[in-house]
């Protein structure tokens, strides 16, 4: 008896799980989700016009199981202001000339309508193919007739294009839902036909740092911009000071200077002093060899000398005195510098100040430290403060003597007279 109940329990537990293999699923399938990730990269520095920049998004004609389709899948936008958040990324560590401003923002592929438009028009194959609207990308000039600068901006847009392939099932329960979202690349940035298989696959999630290669349906662009000085006259006049080196209302500061105090009682101003500078173009501008402008301006406003050229990634060695600055004319924002004053004179404490991006002059080191940094949309300057002064008096200046003799010389008549007359007295 015990054995037929045992039996029976037993068939019973199969039967049970038989039945669970083979129940339907009632819950809700979730329709798969993709999203287009627009990625906006630019030199450090570099900002985006205060109205904004918007890209688009074109969809091609959609079939269905290979034949045509009535309906049309609507344009998509992204618009990036200069507020979004966006990283400062060295690309590939390779320094300052690498380091860019890199924006992401995303958008869903398929709008809920678009979704629900699938899912009435039953089970099936969708596909589509994704491309950007291209914009113009000739240079683009504006002139600031106030500060006698010009703008050169140049953006690039993407040229990658991506299929779409949206599947649309039954469940269980015999509602249409969209199972999978299957994304390939056929064209890179460049239009370049991508033909490597593993290449062509992409995650067309939303960008997430934990998951490597998600937003893979991504649309790249770059943005520079270009400063040039024209002004035709000299700045205004100043007076150097070394309780204000970097001063942010200077005439001569426009894009990126290195300039030089000599103060002090025993200060000689005449004396000049050698300065390593280099200035490097951002990686994004894609140029080699590339020749920039400078001058050297005195604190009158006046030029010293002819027209320097620089060569892009070359290190150039000039020499300052009191109250001289190199001034460049004509750089990208971004540009990578360096500035270092190489002389190194005993009699002197140099003290190197930066205001970088027009903001507050800082105190980089007691030392002639090397500076570098990136080409800002303000002003940019580096000043190294030398000053030489007597130490505390201890014996006697030769300057000071003559008075020094005239007291001596009162002193002594004065005692003279005091003695003689004691003496007269005395007889």
């Amino acid at each position: 008896m015990k054995n037929y109940f045992k039996g029976m329990i037993a068939f019973c537990v199969s039967g049970m799980m038989a039945l669970a293999l083979t129940a339907p699923v009632f819950a809700d399938q979730t329709d798969a989700k993709a999203y287009i990730t627009k990625e906006f990269d630019m030199p450090v520095g570099t900002k985006i016009p205060d109205a904004g920049t918007t890209f688009t998004f074109d969809m091609s004609a959609v079939k269905k199981d290979g034949g045509n389709y009535a309906k049309t899948i609507s344009q998509k936008s992204i618009t990036f202001t200069d507020t979004d958040t966006k990283r400062i990324i060295d690309v590939n560590g390779a320094g300052n000339d690498h380091k860019i401003y890199r924006y992401l923002k995303s958008t869903p592929l398929l709008s809920t309508e678009e979704v629900n438009q699938f899912k009435a028009d039953g089970p099936g194959v969708y596909e589509f193919t994704i491309n950007e609207t291209l914009g113009n990308e000739e240079p683009k000039e504006t002139e600031d007739q106030t500060n006698h600068l010009k703008t050169t901006t140049k953006m690039t847009y993407s040229r990658a294009e991506y299929k779409a392939i949206v599947y649309v099932k039954k469940d269980n329960t015999n509602n249409n839902y969209i199972s999978d979202i299957k994304v390939t690349k056929e064209k890179d940035d460049q239009g370049n036909t991508v033909t490597n298989g593993d290449a062509k696959k992409v995650n067309p999630s939303k960008p997430d740092d934990n998951i490597p290669g998600s937003g893979g349906l991504r649309f790249v662009n770059t943005y520079l911009k270009e400063i040039q000085d024209t002004s035709t006259e000299n700045p205004d006049p100043v007076t150097p000071k070394a309780d204000n080196p970097t001063d942010p209302n200077e005439a001569r500061d426009k894009i990126f200077s290195v300039g030089k105090i000599i103060t002090g009682d025993l200060a000689d101003q005449n004396q000049k002093f050698a300065f390593t500078v280099k200035v490097t173009a951002p990686a994004l501008a894609n140029v080699s060899s590339k020749q920039y402008s400078a001058k050297i301006v005195t604190a009158d406003g006046t030029q010293d000398g002819e027209t320097l050229t620089f060569t892009d990634g070359v290190a150039q060695t000039v020499s300052l005195n009191h109250g001289e600055k190199l001034v460049f004319t004509d750089l990208y924002v971004g540009t990578a510098f360096e500035a270092q004053e190489t002389d190194r004179d005993t009699f002197y404490t140099s003290t190197t100040y930066a205001r970088l991006n027009g903001g507050i002059p800082a105190q980089k080191s007691k030392e002639r430290e090397l500076v570098t940094g990136n080409v800002s949309e303000g002003t940019d300057t580096v000043v190294v403060v030398n000053t030489r002064n007597s130490n505390s008096p201890t014996g006697i200046f030769v300057n000071n003597l003559p008075y020094i003799l005239i007291v001596l010389g009162v002193l002594a008549g004065f005692v003279g007279y005091i003695a003689a007359k004691r003496k007269s007295e005395e007889r």
